[in-house]
């Protein structure tokens, strides 16, 4: 059974971080289905996002244990 993309989910970023995202994602297929695999492994918990001291942050995000 397929199941059709029939929502958006976007955010801004810079044009900057755009051309890195789309340059390094091609390197493993369509930059959507890249954004699409790193949205359900975060869903899933699959993906571990690790603190930059160097950047505000959403706290939420991290675990501290």
């Amino acid at each position: 059974m397929s199941h059709s993309k029939i929502k958006y989910l976007g955010t801004r970023v810079t044009e900057s971080t755009r051309t890195q995202f789309t340059k390094k994602a091609k390197k493993y297929g369509d930059p959507g289905a890249v954004l699409r695999e790193l949205i359900e492994a975060f869903i899933d918990n699959r993906i571990t996002i690790v603190r930059d001291p160097n950047r505000v942050t959403m706290e939420k995000l991290y675990n501290e244990h």
